[in-house]
């Protein structure tokens, strides 16, 4: 009996373990890539090429993608041609087209080229977004593209403020010694705020619960479609729904301060538009949540007027925001910053200079 268990144990060493894992990824691999969509023949390829014996070159090239790219640029993009970035590591082959052909892509209808479709694809929308009809109908962004430009001149001075206070908290004002900190990192404790600010004003913007939800919920998305990415389709039915599990949790969690927030909101708009003398002076906050229901209402998306939609249609909305805006803030403050004392200076001067000229920050300021 104990020579039987001592055997059956032998069996979970971590070499096996490894090998099984390691095995079990490069069969889904492979099989992700013999089932991808195969760009058209006509199309000219950077990397080693198209035959079976570049396919697999190309396929373990991981480090050479960026310079694929560059070549890739500089042989067809610039002479208006387009071309096909290999697959590295079971991620699908990818057409980059020059940029005097955006326009006709931009041009094609849903039915022929989605970016909608494809987010879906991409982001798992069938487990990620607690409701999949938010990514299928983005009416957020068709909200956001409505409201957000026409009002910055009376969003800009709070966020300002805002972005003031966070810098300091983060970064904090002591000018002789130094403080070590991780760049990335920092923006995204400072994002989420900014974001909510916008998208739900001050009432909870400011409650780290309801930003530690919103972030979590965001770092749900990412996390399950990496993990989703290497899982074969036909499991996706069944790990799915576990992985739903979290994004589902930290909306809860958000929907705590959100719903309460949204229906209250909804409230105070019904009793203004109906002439309630104790709403005569009542200022309907500038924010998405108060934006989505005076659209829908006007569009007569029904749906789109219920709070449970609208504190959902905020979870997307961070998601886009948070992460694409630390990694370009990132970028572009590591390469000021490696640029140089003297752009530094420069950048400062022109920044003070425009905010004294224009009294603060405004949209033609920072214009």
């Amino acid at each position: 009996m104990a020579s039987d268990a001592t055997e059956s144990t032998s069996v979970f060493t971590f070499y096996h373990i490894a090998t099984a894992v390691i095995t079990y990824w490069v069969c889904t691999t492979i099989y992700g890539f013999v089932t991808a969509p195969r760009p058209p023949n006509s199309l000219p390829w950077v990397g080693y090429g198209k035959s079976w014996i570049a396919d697999l070159r190309n396929f373990i090239a991981v480090t050479e993608s960026k310079y694929w790219v560059s070549q890739g640029y500089e042989k067809y993009s610039r002479k208006g041609n387009a071309f096909v970035l290999p697959s590295t590591l079971g991620m699908p082959a990818e057409i980059v087209l020059p940029p005097d052909q955006l326009r006709w892509m931009f041009d094609q209808p849903d039915n022929v080229l989605s970016s909608q479709a494809a987010h879906y694809d991409l982001l798992r929308g069938d487990y990620s977004f607690v409701d999949p009809a938010i990514i299928t109908d983005s009416y957020h962004a068709h909200v956001i593209h409505k409201h957000l430009v026409k009002n910055l001149n009376a969003i800009i001075p709070g966020l300002a403020k805002d972005a003031t206070d966070s810098v300091r908290n983060i970064y904090g004002t002591d000018t002789q010694e130094w403080k070590k900190l991780d760049l990335l990192q920092s923006f995204i404790d400072m994002i989420p705020l900014l974001t909510n600010h916008l998208l739900v004003g001050e009432t909870i913007c400011y409650d780290q619960r309801f930003l530690d939800a919103i972030l979590g919920f965001t770092e749900d998305v990412i996390r399950n479609s990496a993990i989703l990415l290497v899982v074969p389709d036909f499991l996706h039915p069944i790990i799915g729904p576990l992985l739903s599990l979290a994004p589902k949790y930290h909306y809860w969690l958000s929907s705590k301060f959100t719903l309460p927030l949204v229906k209250q909101r909804i409230s105070e708009i019904e009793k203004k538009d109906s002439g309630d003398p104790e709403y005569k002076d009542w200022q309907e906050p500038n924010d998405f949540i108060t934006w989505c229901y005076r659209t829908a209402k006007q569009e007569g998306r029904h749906e789109e007027m219920q709070p449970d939609r609208i504190a959902k249609r905020i979870l997307p909305l961070n998601f886009a925001s948070i992460h694409t805006t630390a990694l370009t803030a990132y970028d572009i403050l590591s390469q000021i910053i490696s640029a140089g004392s003297d752009v530094v200076y420069k950048l400062r001067e022109e920044a003070y200079r425009v905010l004294q000229e224009e009294g603060g920050w405004t949209k033609q300021g920072l214009n």
